[in-house]
């Protein structure tokens, strides 16, 4: 296992124990279900649908198709844009929960040390990522939520 898996899987850890010691339910995706959504959010929300950079990297060719601020507290803003419909929380390159709201994804993820995530839907409509520079940036219908936030 490679040093990002291994860093990775004690977030996994942290948001399974998080969650239960919260009495927040989630559902754990199975690694192909996993696979299959974070390649469509790619394919979505990048202009070739490489994987080659993480959305939160933001490569040029990427740019004019999302916007972001940078609040290292953005992420509780989550809860307002998802509210109470159910969201899918994504810690690369691998790794998918479910969550039944915005409100509790956002509490189970304060229970984390988690230092960058996705949020979506499995519709992929929307991307929500919060990266270790303290920036939330959103893709799809979350563009207008979070430009109308920055205002």
């Amino acid at each position: 296992m490679n040093g990002v898996m291994m860093s990775n899987k004690i977030y996994v850890e942290q948001v399974i124990r998080g969650a239960k010691e919260i009495e927040v339910a989630l559902e754990i995706w199975n690694e192909q279900d996993s696979r299959d959504l974070i390649k469509s959010m790619y394919k979505a929300f990048t202009p070739t649908g490489s994987q080659n950079w993480t959305l939160w990297d933001r490569p040029p060719e990427h740019r004019g198709i999302s916007v972001s601020i940078q609040d290292a507290s953005a992420w509780h803003w989550i809860q307002d844009f998802v509210q109470s419909r159910s969201c899918l929380l994504i810690i690369e390159p691998r790794f998918v929960f479910e969550f039944t709201s915005g409100a509790d994804v956002v509490k189970a993820i304060g229970e984390t040390s988690i230092p960058g995530f996705y949020i979506t839907d499995k519709t992929v409509s929307y991307a929500l990522c919060m990266n270790h520079h303290d920036f939330l940036i959103a893709f799809g219908t979350a563009i207008q939520w979070l430009e109308a936030k920055k205002s």
